[in-house]
This record gives C-alpha cells, structure tokens and sequence, in this order.
C-alpha cells in the first residue's frame, strides 16, 4: 500500500493539518487511499496525478498541447539538452500548465463539477 510522508500529506491538502488527525498514522507514512477518501482537495489532486500517469505519451493523447502552448496555457520543459543544445526525444519533455493556463483550468473544472459546463 502507498504511504505518503507528513509533508506530502500537508502539500496534498492544501497545508490543512486537520487533515492529519484523520488519518491513521502507520511506521511508514500515512495511507494514500485513506487520504483520498477523508480529503476531497487530496483526492482531486491524486486523480490528477492518476489520470497524468496514464498518458505517458502525452503529445499523442493531447493533440492541441501546441495550441495550448501558443495560447500561453502550457510550457513545454526539458526540450533541449542544455549540455548540447540539441533537441531531446519528445518522450523526455515535459508539460507544464502557466499561471494563467492552471487557473483556466481550474475554474472549468469547477464549472463542469457544477453542473454549469457540459
């Protein structure tokens, strides 16, 4: 079973350390599932991190990522080798949201959470 440290934990809640005393405390960490069923704010996070997690070829899954970037919502990292300067293999970049592009993302979200957004 996954167990995740205290300061995980904390990051996953968003700093509420209410959320600790709710969970049980093992040798090794605390419960990731236990986590998800007590926080919602853990549990949105954690899906996130599961839904990221199946698309290892993100590039293919998400064919706008290069208008998303153009619109200043996504940052592509880690393109370029910075010891050569040359190009990587598109299996070694990495999407990152913007400022902008995460609290976009955000309010959709919460609009399609909702019930106001199909």
């Amino acid at each position: 079973m996954a167990r995740l440290n205290r300061q995980q934990v904390l990051n996953l809640t968003g700093g509420q350390p209410e959320a600790l005393r709710e969970l049980t405390e093992y040798s090794d960490g605390y419960d990731a599932v236990e986590l998800w069923r007590v926080s919602p704010r853990a549990r949105e996070a954690l899906y996130q991190l599961v839904a990221f997690s199946r698309v290892p070829s993100w590039w293919r899954e998400f064919h706008r990522w290069r208008s998303l970037e153009d619109a200043g919502l996504l940052e592509v990292l880690n393109r370029r080798d910075p010891a050569t300067g040359k190009l990587r293999r598109m299996g070694e970049w990495w999407p990152v949201l913007t400022e902008i592009g995460w609290e976009l993302a955000q309010e959709l979200v919460g609009l399609m959470r909702d019930g106001r957004l199909d």
